[in-house]
């Protein structure tokens, strides 16, 4: 069957690739002289991908259903065991590495329902909690109905200065459901006079790349339907240019979508990593300023 032909157009100064998707690693032949965005699914689709043992791009079946209504509502994605088992084990580590985090002013950036929100409200903490749908803002408002809540979509192209400036900018779950994570993370930077703490989903690998990539139809995901899969790198990378500096921690949550050997990651669906920015440099023991092979559980 003959194979279909790659596509090349420029997008924001990187090479995108139009084609079936490429989850691999590793480099092409080429020499790349810009950072790569890899793959997009067609919009018609959600398609998971196979990558051959030659490295060719298979298709696989349809991975993600339309979104459905549920007997417990639209917010169940939330309050499932594992969505909460996750949270868990992300503010643990958050709170294991030392940062400063009492009495700050705080901008919490895809918030989902307000999950993570008490976190910071125990510490005394000003917080102003977001999410780019309006639907989840409201439930916010619901189950905090003290806090300051606004929607903000940071697929949108506004500047985030209405909001105020912030000690601490909390990004937790929310790069990877962007289509346009290097813009996002530009506004964020220029609202954060501290520390941007950042969790998202990652696509194994050594080199400065992003990959796009189809997000289901639920409310805990892309508003745009497009997310992304950076690299490590890319993201330390981007962090240092918008701050000053950038951390990974030398550990990682205790859950399974945060690998700690990063030399022969697991076969799995999703690698996540926790990044640091600061506009000050951190002499943590708990934080580094390189992509760690290995970390700590």
């Amino acid at each position: 069957m003959k194979q279909p032909q790659r596509q090349s157009v420029s997008r924001d100064g990187a090479r995108v690739f139009l084609e079936p998707g490429d989850s691999s690693s590793h480099p092409p032949s080429d020499k790349r002289r810009t950072p790569v965005v890899k793959g997009i699914f067609p919009p018609a689709t959600r398609a998971a991908i196979v990558v051959g043992k030659g490295g060719e791009v298979q298709w696989a079946g349809s991975l993600f259903p339309r979104r459905k209504r549920t007997a417990d509502g639209p917010f169940a994605v939330f309050l499932a065991p594992e969505a909460r088992a996750i949270n868990q084990a992300r503010q643990q580590h958050l709170g294991s590495l030392g940062l400063d985090l009492d009495r700050r002013k705080v901008l919490e950036v895809g918030a989902g329902i307000g999950l993570h929100t008490p976190f910071f409200l125990e510490r005394g903490c000003d917080v102003v909690v977001t999410d780019g749908r309006p639907e989840n803002v409201a439930e916010i408002q619901r189950r905090l109905p003290g806090v300051q809540t606004a929607v903000v979509d940071l697929e949108a192209d506004r500047a985030l200065d209405s909001l105020g400036r912030f000690d601490v900018v909390y990004c937790y779950g929310l790069l990877y459901h962007l289509a346009n994570p290097e813009r996002a993370l530009a506004r964020l930077a220029e609202v954060c006079t501290g520390l941007l703490l950042l969790e998202t989903a990652v696509s194994p690998g050594n080199y400065d790349e992003l990959l796009l990539v189809r997000d289901p139809d639920y409310a805990n995901q892309a508003v745009s339907g497009v997310g992304c899969r950076p690299t490590r790198l890319w993201v330390l990378n981007r962090l240092r240019m918008l701050l000053g500096h950038a951390y990974i921690p030398l550990t990682q949550p205790a859950n399974v979508d945060f690998p700690t050997d990063w030399r022969t990651p697991p076969i799995q669906t999703m690698y996540r990593s926790i990044f640091v920015g600061s506009r000050h440099p951190l002499g943590l023991a708990t934080l580094g300023d390189t992509v760690p092979m290995t970390q700590d559980g």
